[in-house]
């Protein structure tokens, strides 16, 4: 997709001004989350409350603990982040407009109603219940749907809108209303928008610098800031958040139910899942012919993203690796149905400008211990490799399952 002239949205706001953070009542344990810190370190914790400077929680045996939120990369709970279409209802009332779920470049989710102009131009008109009606540029979108799908999604090379009768039509997109104006083939055509199940834009992903926040509804937001509150009357933690958030022209005071929040990634430049990036060669290793391809479970159905891979081996599986890429961590596990009597090892690789191999890392799994946190460092490295390895027995028994595999990148400094 070409750039577009016309006003730019430079970021949207979400402000969510945290009262506290226990997921329960009074007298229930915290929810259990994991944070995931800068050195790629997974904490199990029930999240109890968040300040301005930290992250209270509750460890595994119990203890209070306490955290610097500048140490601290995202939190998040075990459930998949989906949205579905709303409904009337659900996206409050007021206005008209055709029901979808809009995603915008920075990673935001936003559910609502499309609201169509007679005359579409260079921006989107949306609303939603959390945000109200608001302004996007075509330059900030991604995708919308406006039908339920259980096609992935996936990046266009150019601009693509599916129909009602699964025909594709790729160009370029001049405005979206009443109807969808896009340029396809030299020509120009305009289709009647409830026509359109979807459409994709040609937008390169770019990560905000800004907090994200991962609701249960579907929404994921951008949070400009967090501050607690003190404890009711009694001194007991409220289970509730108060919300402010602005999207545009529009905002909005209103109150989130803390168990309704599933993840909040505080940096989300410095976070990319390795499942989200292609990979580059995957092969047999100690002469063997054949090996299956890597499963990569999809991103909808994983916490904040992070696919987990499945790797049969003995195998070797590369990635090149995005500018910056400082970290490599996952939890290796062998797979439920192996883990009686499995073995394998898992060997983390990195190559930098050279192209030299050099282990980095290194776990064995069996059925004394059939899970592994690996971190490793990638500094200066261009490439990625696991190798996966059976151990006692027979190649048969090396299949592991990386849960959660995640690189940690320096982001490159904004340009002036």
């Amino acid at each position: 997709m070409t750039s577009r002239p016309g006003n730019f949205f430079t970021g949207s706001v979400l402000a969510l001004l945290l009262a506290s953070a226990s997921s329960m009542a009074q007298d229930a344990a915290p929810r259990r989350m994991v944070i995931l810190d800068r050195n790629l370190q997974r904490i199990p914790a029930g999240l109890d409350r968040l300040t301005s400077s930290t992250v209270q929680y509750t460890d595994a045996g119990g203890r209070s603990r306490s955290i610097e939120r500048s140490r601290v990369l995202a939190i998040y709970s075990g459930r998949g982040h989906s949205a579905s279409l709303p409904t009337a209802v659900a996206a409050g009332e007021g206005g008209g407009g055709i029901p979808g779920v809009l995603r915008l470049t920075d990673g935001q989710v936003i559910p609502g109603f499309l609201v169509t102009t007679d005359e579409p131009g260079e921006a989107i008109a949306w609303r939603s219940r959390r945000i109200g009606q608001f302004s996007i540029p075509l330059e900030r979108a991604w995708m919308m749907s406006f039908a339920e799908t259980a096609h992935a999604i996936t990046m266009p090379q150019r601009d693509t809108a599916i129909l009602g009768n699964s025909d594709r039509i790729e160009g370029f997109v001049e405005g979206i209303g009443k109807h969808l104006l896009i340029e396809a083939a030299g020509q120009k055509t305009s289709i009647p928008i409830e026509r359109v199940t979807s459409i994709a834009l040609a937008n390169p992903p770019v990560p905000g610098s800004m907090p994200l926040v991962f609701l249960s509804d579907g929404s994921a937001l951008t949070a400009s800031e967090f501050a607690s509150s003190p404890p009711n009357a009694k001194g007991t933690p409220n289970a509730t958040a108060t919300a402010q958030w602005a999207l545009a022209s529009e905002s909005g005071v209103g109150v989130v139910d803390l168990e309704g929040i599933d993840a909040i990634v505080f940096d989300p430049r410095a976070i990319v899942p390795l499942g989200s990036i292609d990979i580059e060669k995957a092969a047999g290793v100690d002469g063997r012919r054949w090996t299956p391809t890597p499963h990569v479970s999809p991103s909808e159905t994983a916490p904040i993203g992070l696919s987990s891979i499945t790797i049969s081996g003995p195998a070797q599986v590369d990635w090149k690796l995005p500018a910056g890429t400082t970290k490599f961590g996952t939890s290796a596990q062998l797979p439920p149905d192996a883990q009686a009597w499995g073995n394998a090892t898992v060997a983390v690789l990195a190559a930098g400008p050279t192209g030299m191999f050099k282990e980095v890392a290194k776990a064995d799994l069996s059925a004394e211990k059939p899970a592994a946190e690996i971190v490793a460092d990638l500094a200066d490295a261009r490439t990625l490799r696991l190798e996966v390895r059976g151990k006692s027995y027979a190649d048969v028994q090396a299949r592991v399952i990386l849960q959660q595999p995640v690189l940690l990148r320096t982001p490159e400094p904004a340009k002036k």
